[in-house]
């Protein structure tokens, strides 16, 4: 939706570890056409999977999202997103 998207799109400008990779990006992209073949593929430095970070924040706002649209059926679930973060190893 919209509203995830804009969600996403605003924690990812303020997160500084993507805005490194975004940079880092650029700069493999500059040298590609001198590299040899998979010597592009170099994590970030962090050691941080920003693509799962990112996708269980979008997870959140999809939950959070559906709390506001239906407050009395949100409210009765039987899970716990909290204990299923903590399940996958996701904070």
């Amino acid at each position: 939706t919209p509203a995830l998207r804009r969600n996403s799109e605003a924690r990812l400008a303020r997160n500084p570890d993507f805005q490194m990779l975004l940079r880092k990006q650029d700069q493999v992209r500059a040298r590609l056409a001198s590299l040899p073949p998979n010597s592009i593929d170099e994590a970030p430095p962090t050691g941080a999977d920003l693509q799962m970070i990112e996708a269980v924040n979008i997870v959140k706002d999809m939950v959070q999202m559906e709390e506001q649209a239906q407050p009395t059926t949100a409210s009765s679930r039987s899970f716990d997103l909290n204990q299923l973060l903590k399940r996958t190893g996701s904070d």
